[in-house]
């Protein structure tokens, strides 16, 4: 799904393990598979295409679920078969579906609060972007909340996620988020997330940089939450790299691409998708040495703070 807290509900630091197998536990049988109705599970956990991209899914005896999926966002200056946040959009929504597969649950809504994603094995130079292979399973459950863990693989390239959601049901959250409802959606052409989002930036200073979002269409988030058009945290990130990268130039005087290795996310509020956002950037930690940076991204509505990521890199 996607990551957001709705309204100040707080949960705990996310805190995966490192390493971990979903999908295949030694010393037992290979379990059923069973493929899985991807409009049924569109449907239970309020997303749409094109924000819902998985060509297939199934679901195995265990629990776990896999599905597939190809790289659309643009990476930019980071380095890899895909950005740091289309993992953070597909995996965020393939945990959610982890919750609702093989139920017949009514619509419910996933609002992650809380992620982290790292990446265990770096892409060779012979990683395609391609199809992307990812699994996921839950942790642990109950009617408010809900943790899940994924993978995702191509090649020799391999990244952990670790998601805790908040859990609403359709008419708990249409009622919160009331104010949020468009009926009048219009729909982009084509695929609006194979495209970042325009920002403009401050000149930098120091250690620091601010970007700023523009004005967007109402359909620009197209299948997240269709009718109540709101920021994705995938985007946030999206945005929070980007400008994170534009303040590593600066510090590094030449654009140079990075490999960023961990993002940890916590995701404060829903934000209607026709709010512009500030994306306040810092540098926690430079060591030209190691080819190592920290970075921190205050991502904020005015004075309201929707969310805070922390991304690690290495040049």
């Amino acid at each position: 799904m996607d990551l957001h807290l709705s309204d100040g509900a707080a949960v705990g630091r996310a805190n995966g393990p490192a390493v971990f197998s979903i999908g295949v536990k030694a010393g037992r049988e290979e379990a059923p598979v069973q493929p899985l109705e991807l409009a049924e599970i569109r449907e239970r956990v309020a997303l749409a295409a094109p924000y819902f991209a998985f060509s297939d899914m199934e679901m195995h005896g265990d629990g776990s679920i896999r599905a597939h999926f190809d790289a659309e966002h643009q990476t930019g200056f980071e380095q890899g078969p895909i950005a740091m946040a289309e993992m953070v959009r597909h995996l965020a929504t393939l945990g959610a579906c982890a919750a609702v597969a093989g139920q017949a649950m009514p619509k419910t809504y996933y609002l992650g609060t809380k992620g982290r994603l790292k990446v265990l094995r770096p892409a060779t130079s012979k990683t395609a972007r391609g199809t992307f292979d990812a699994f996921s399973e839950v942790l642990a459950r109950d009617k408010r909340s809900l943790t899940a863990h994924s993978t995702v693989s191509n090649g020799d390239f391999l990244a952990y996620f670790h998601c805790e959601y908040q859990v609403i049901p359709e008419t708990i959250f249409s009622r919160t988020f009331k104010h949020y409802r468009c009926e009048d959606v219009i729909e982009p052409v084509g695929n609006p997330y194979a495209e970042p989002i325009e920002l403009e930036f401050d000149a930098p200073e120091g250690m620091s940089l601010t970007a700023h979002s523009r004005p967007l269409p109402s359909g620009r988030f197209s299948g997240h939450f269709h009718e109540y058009p709101s920021w994705p945290a995938s985007i946030y990130a999206e945005a929070a790299s980007r400008a994170a990268g534009r303040l590593l130039h600066h510090l590094a005087g030449e654009d140079v691409k990075y490999s960023p290795v961990r993002m940890d996310i916590d995701a404060l509020r829903l934000i209607s998708a026709s709010d512009s956002l500030s994306f306040h950037v810092r540098c926690l930690s430079a060591s030209r040495p190691l080819s190592h940076y920290v970075f921190s991204v205050s991502i904020q509505n005015g004075d309201t703070v929707a969310s805070v990521i922390e991304m690690e890199a290495y040049v």
